[in-house]
């Protein structure tokens, strides 16, 4: 039980007695713990409630669920316990590994999970701007044009050459300067000519 080849350096398991005295030696001692070291820990008490206490023969048969509680070197573990019988004498086979190390992948995962979330949050960000940008640059010079179309200003240009719906009306107020140009022009023909006539 002692052999940490190819395990973490938090994981711990040890075989204690209803007597609570551990049957192994820790992992974590220097010094030998079997019948020297007592646990008290909630994964313990739960064994041997399941096991060894008043409810030991309906328990048999149950699953064992892992819980994060305060180990026996004052770290929080994960731990689950499984019973064993040997010689019909129970023992309880207790397996921890400290809670960061249990839930580190966890851990990374979330903070990968934020930064994609964020960095898509950005992107969107970003796309959407260019997005209301590209429709509201047009529109901002389409309405200065008629700002200035309507101070008499027929000389305009409109350079906006969008194919979508924007670039449709850019291309009705275009024709519709034309013709008002048009329309001016011939204006002042005539009034020219009433004008000129008059003075002959």
């Amino acid at each position: 039980m002692q052999d940490q080849t190819g395990l973490s350096k938090t994981i711990e398991n040890y075989l204690v007695g209803s007597d609570r005295l551990m049957r192994s030696n820790s992992t974590f001692e220097t010094q030998p713990t079997i019948l020297r070291e007592s646990i008290y820990t909630e994964q313990y008490q739960f064994w041997f409630n399941e096991h060894q206490g008043r409810d030991a023969q309906i328990n048999e048969k149950m699953y064992e669920d892992g819980f994060v509680y305060e180990g026996p070197h004052d770290m929080l573990v994960l731990g689950i316990h499984k019973n064993i019988k040997i010689a019909d004498i129970s023992w309880g086979l207790i397996a921890e590994i400290e809670e960061q190390e249990a839930f580190a992948a966890a851990y990374q995962l979330q903070k990968i999970v934020i930064i994609l979330t964020i960095a898509t949050f950005l992107i969107i960000l970003s796309l959407s701007v260019l997005i209301a940008q590209r429709i509201v640059h047009p529109l901002r010079v389409l309405s200065e044009t008629t700002r200035c179309v309507a101070e008499g200003q027929y000389d305009q240009e409109i350079s906006v050459r969008a194919h979508n719906e924007i670039g449709d009306l850019a291309t009705s107020f275009r024709e519709m300067l034309v013709a008002l140009r048009d329309a001016k022009k011939a204006a002042d023909t005539e009034d020219w000519l009433k004008t000129g006539q008059n003075r002959a």
